[in-house]
């Protein structure tokens, strides 16, 4: 414990429950604590909710008066470590855990950086905000969980350079918004970015274990395109030990006509979902192991080698819905699957 350094990390969250922060540990040589942020530019309200932003510090005359007297300053996590390597990776792994919760690369800015408290140097840069963080109980638990496994470590790096590569947000998925995003072809540049995009995500299923195993001599669907109850079942024991059943849904999203694509995929699986409209909205609402086989088909056949001809009609509802896949694999690898943000105590072991 005498060896252990602190380092700022530029995460920026709320005050409501920052003290739970305090109650992860990850071992006895690594653990998490928090400050109020240095720059006086993030800030609460007085019920700890995020409140506002500055982009530059802010006045000496303003924080003295109107914000000291409205507002609190945000917290800054602090992460505790033997070395600055081992830190950036517990930080890199609380920015996972934030994509995690919410998978906006807008909502949860990070700057790459942390450096060590002794230094005392305010880089008041790395303290833009584009939001304050709400769920920072929620990150650090995603990190303390995966560093006892290199495999979650992995899995995490990749859905976050699959983000990086091609993705939106939660809000612009809901069908209320219908197809936000172009379809049509949009040229070899993102041909590659997406390809790459979609593999990354994919992997994470591998990376899981939780690929559909099957042989021309164990083929994956009979004659008449039903699953074959080998391979079916094997998927679905593997699924079972990280809490998802065969029951166990997940939408997949069709915004616009229909792609070449999507109607590449065999056999077609999925029924309807509740807000398909026929016309802009043609989501469908799939089971786990089908939205896997979906995934793996469109990575063998189009994707893992040569680019296919269909790659043309790759978009980004494709890229989402292998990263919205992924996602709810990895929480339920992490046991953190319906995590309740009111009542975080029972996920903290101490």
């Amino acid at each position: 414990m005498e060896n252990l350094k602190g380092y700022a990390t530029y995460h920026i969250f709320n005050t409501r429950q920052a003290e739970l922060v305090r109650d992860i540990k990850i071992n006895e040589n690594l653990y998490f604590d928090y400050r109020e942020d240095p720059s006086f530019m993030n800030w609460v309200d007085k019920e700890g909710y995020g409140a506002s932003s500055f982009q530059i510090k802010p006045k000496e005359e303003d924080i003295n008066g109107k914000l000291l007297n409205n507002f609190k300053r945000a917290n800054e996590l602090i992460i505790y470590a033997p070395d600055q390597d081992i830190a950036q990776d517990i930080s890199n792994l609380v920015r996972g855990g934030r994509l995690l919760e919410y998978p906006s690369l807008y909502e949860n800015t990070s700057y790459g950086f942390i450096i060590e408290l002794d230094h005392d140097y305010i880089f008041y840069e790395r303290y833009k905000q584009n939001s304050i963080c709400e769920h920072i109980v929620f990150a650090c638990l995603v990190a303390a969980k995966a560093w006892k496994s290199k495999s979650l470590i992995y899995c995490i790096e990749k859905y976050k350079f699959s983000l990086n590569l091609d993705s939106f947000s939660p809000h612009s998925a809901s069908p209320i918004y219908g197809q936000v995003f172009s379809i049509e072809d949009r040229g070899y540049s993102y041909h590659v970015r997406a390809g790459y995009a979609f593999l990354s995500a994919y992997s994470i299923i591998e990376e899981l274990g939780l690929e559909i195993r099957s042989s021309s001599k164990k083929p994956r669907f009979l004659k008449n395109n039903e699953w074959n109850p080998i391979v079916k079942e094997d998927i679905l024991q593997r699924l079972s030990k990280i809490g998802i059943s065969e029951s166990d849904t997940i939408n997949w999203l069709i915004r616009g006509t229909p792609s070449k694509l999507y109607n590449s995929i065999k056999p077609r699986l999925g029924i309807n979902s509740k807000w398909s409209d026929g016309e802009e909205v043609h989501d469908q609402e799939m089971y786990i192991y089908d939205a896997i086989h979906y995934c793996s088909y469109i990575r063998s056949y189009f994707i893992a080698h040569k680019f296919d001809e269909i790659i043309r009609y790759i978009n980004p509802y494709d890229i989402h819905n292998v990263q919205l896949l992924a996602r709810r694999l990895i929480l339920g690898k992490l046991g953190l699957w319906g995590f309740d943000n009111e009542n975080p105590k029972e996920y903290i072991i101490k």
